[in-house]
């Protein structure tokens, strides 16, 4: 099972203190392991999985991709919260507005409109067509600007 975030992360969403009190490591692994199986439930026809990547808690680093751990985060937070008994709608608005909006960007993933960055800087980039001229003394177009040559 994929996890995007870590937990140093995770503990850093501007959670209330109670949110955070009194909960094992393990349950706030859960959470995230759960809000990376949602993502990846987006992803899979869109990027090949899993993605490539790696979180060092020691080092305080992860190399996924920044818009797969932000949507991670977002859903991790919501869930979290609700779990928790709180009602992210009643604690902070910015809450639900950012889950909703990464929920929307792998919609947008999973239908093709949007893509992962990574995705994105794989493909070939835009090399425009090669100038094609014929023989003038032939009287040919040339079939880049499409214009006839002087005689």
């Amino acid at each position: 099972m994929s996890q995007y975030l870590g937990i140093y992360q995770f503990q850093r969403l501007l959670l209330p203190e109670a949110a955070l009190r009194n909960v094992p490591s393990t349950v706030i692994v859960e959470h995230i392991v759960k809000a990376s199986g949602k993502v990846d439930s987006y992803l899979r026809g869109a990027a090949t999985l899993p993605l490539t990547g790696a979180i060092n808690e020691t080092a305080l680093t992860n190399t996924f991709p920044d818009e797969v751990q932000a949507a991670t985060a977002a859903i991790a937070r919501y869930k979290f919260l609700l779990w928790r008994g709180m009602r992210p709608d009643q604690f902070d608005q910015l809450v639900v507005e950012d889950y909703q909006e990464e929920l929307i960007w792998l919609r947008d993933v999973a239908a093709g409109r949007a893509n992962l960055a990574a995705t994105a800087d794989a493909t070939v980039a835009y090399e425009p067509r090669p100038r094609v001229s014929s023989d003038t003394s032939q009287g040919w177009y040339d079939r880049f600007t499409s214009t006839e040559r002087e005689r």
